[in-house]
């Protein structure tokens, strides 16, 4: 009886051991922030200020030096419509360096609450990853 019940007991902390894992995410939990982690890229910024009736959009790009070599923003200013966004005008540049800024402003937009979609494709040669940052909302 005594090695049954060792060998349960083996077999249980096998088990468990097994059961245990390891995962290598690469997001960095900070508190109530997560902090995602890139091959190609430092920082993306998405951002909208309002002055007077001018709105101000704003696409900030930080690759990392000596390993990005282009990066793509595509700038989106969306509209809230009931509980869904969508995009009403869009725009972008592309440059071969590892930063890159891209503001655009609008005036008389209509009332309503907008936020900017800055969608970053981000280069190392022929390889990319896309990232999707969104500034906070502006009730205009």
């Amino acid at each position: 009886m005594k090695k049954i019940v060792s060998l349960l007991a083996v077999a249980a902390m096998l088990f468990n051991c097994g059961v245990c894992a390891y995962a290598d995410d690469t997001d960095t939990n900070y508190g109530d922030q997560i902090s995602l982690q890139y091959s190609y890229t430092q920082k993306v910024y998405s951002g909208i200020s309002k002055s007077g009736n001018t709105v101000s959009c704003q696409s900030r790009v930080t690759g990392i030096s000596g390993i990005t070599t282009k990066i793509t923003i595509t700038q989106e200013i969306q509209k809230k419509s009931g509980t869904s966004w969508s995009s009403i005008n869009g725009r972008g540049t592309t440059v071969f360096t590892s930063y890159a800024n891209f503001s655009y402003s609008y005036s008389n937009l209509a009332s309503g609450t907008y936020r900017v979609k800055t969608i970053a494709k981000v280069y190392s040669g022929s390889n990319y990853e896309t990232i999707t940052a969104y500034s906070r909302t502006l009730s205009v």
